[in-house]
């Protein structure tokens, strides 16, 4: 659903019409009751003190009037607090949309007053593309190993892309240390794999990755290739509980390793 559907007087089900005055002023970019907020840097309290002074005014031709904020995570935290008074006490004909990479930057009192819609995965080339388009200074290698390890997930990826240094897909460094029979390299990883909760589901979806690409390539054992796929998915599992993740993580990538390496001899969990 997007804006038109929400304001169309003459909408058919969720769906706009298409034909009135309001669809068609708000394709051409000229209704009157569409306020949208798009700045290239921080969205700052005078911004949202002037979308105040608006809301309050009925709608011009459209059933509501509609506030988009796009990229609301820019807002600074004073024009969050200024959004929060309207969201407390809005006028009946306002709707507000607020968009975010990720919801995590939004203050706990804005987003306990929202209701949270998350979009799905996109293509790792999309999300590549959309890392390009918001960061344009940024290392072209940092933005391709982000969108990897993101499997898509554009705020995951985009704060992967904050981190100072280059973010390695451990997915892949632990099949190149398969590949060399490096067994303490492969084993060194778990450390890097259990810094946070974040950075063991991103290994884990490079391990399942790699292990795939692997059996397609047969460039490694095939047990090997197999045991980054099935091992890793159930230590996934296992960490849903609770769980110390460094021992979590050096046994997953130990038995990993024996599957591959030393006939098929299994460390159980």
């Amino acid at each position: 659903m997007c804006s038109s559907d929400l304001m169309c007087p003459h909408r058919q089900g969720h769906l706009a019409c298409g034909k009135c005055r309001v669809c068609t002023s708000f394709d051409a970019g000229t209704n009157p009751d569409l306020t949208v907020i798009d700045c290239e840097k921080s969205i700052k309290v005078e911004a949202v003190r002037e979308l105040r002074e608006l809301a309050f005014a009925n709608p011009v031709s459209a059933e509501r009037r509609v506030f988009v904020i796009m990229d609301a995570d820019k807002m600074t935290p004073q024009a969050q607090n200024a959004l929060l008074k309207l969201f407390e006490e809005p006028p009946p004909h306002l709707i507000i949309v607020l968009t975010a990479v990720s919801a995590d930057s939004l203050l706990p009192t804005v987003r306990s007053r929202a209701a949270e819609l998350r979009m799905g995965p996109m293509s790792i080339p999309e999300t590549a593309d959309f890392l390009r388009r918001k960061n344009p200074k940024a290392d072209p290698i940092k933005i391709e190993a982000a969108a990897r390890l993101s499997g898509g997930l554009v705020g995951q990826a985009a704060a992967i892309l904050r981190k100072r240094s280059q973010p390695e897909d451990l997915g892949d460094a632990a099949a190149a240390r398969l590949r060399v029979h490096d067994k303490y390299g492969l084993l060194a990883l778990a450390n890097k794999m259990a810094a946070t909760k974040e950075d063991f589901a991103s290994a884990c979806d490079g391990m399942v990755r790699a292990g795939a690409a692997a059996l397609a390539a047969s460039d490694m054992p095939p047990a090997g290739a197999a045991a980054l796929v099935h091992v890793t998915e159930k230590y996934r599992r296992v960490a849903e509980g609770a769980a110390a993740l460094p021992l979590l993580c050096t046994a997953m990538l130990l038995e990993i390793w024996r599957d591959t390496y030393d006939n098929g001899l299994r460390s159980s969990v």
